[in-house]
């Protein structure tokens, strides 16, 4: 699922958007949510948060399902092995 954010990310960036626009991640606790889902399952996290976010979706919860999908978006991105964006 990686792989797929950062082809993605490449689609994107040929329109003109830089990375950091598609890639952000707006509080500390997604990245503290994130980095415990992934040491508690490893692989499999980003689909622990999909499964959170859509039952939160299914309840009505909008608030916390998109909370759960940026979760999820910062799982991907921690989970990513290539480059992404400018290095300093």
């Amino acid at each position: 699922m990686a792989s797929a954010l950062l082809v993605k990310v490449q689609e994107q960036d040929r329109r003109g958007l830089s990375p950091m626009q598609l890639l952000a991640i707006h509080d500390r606790g997604s990245l503290e949510d994130a980095s415990s889902l992934i040491a508690k399952f490893g692989d499999d996290a980003v689909v622990e948060a999909a499964t959170i976010a859509d039952r939160y979706r299914d309840s009505g919860n909008l608030n916390l399902f998109c909370r759960w999908r940026q979760v999820e978006r910062a799982i991907m991105l921690l989970q990513l092995e290539d480059v992404v964006g400018e290095v300093h």
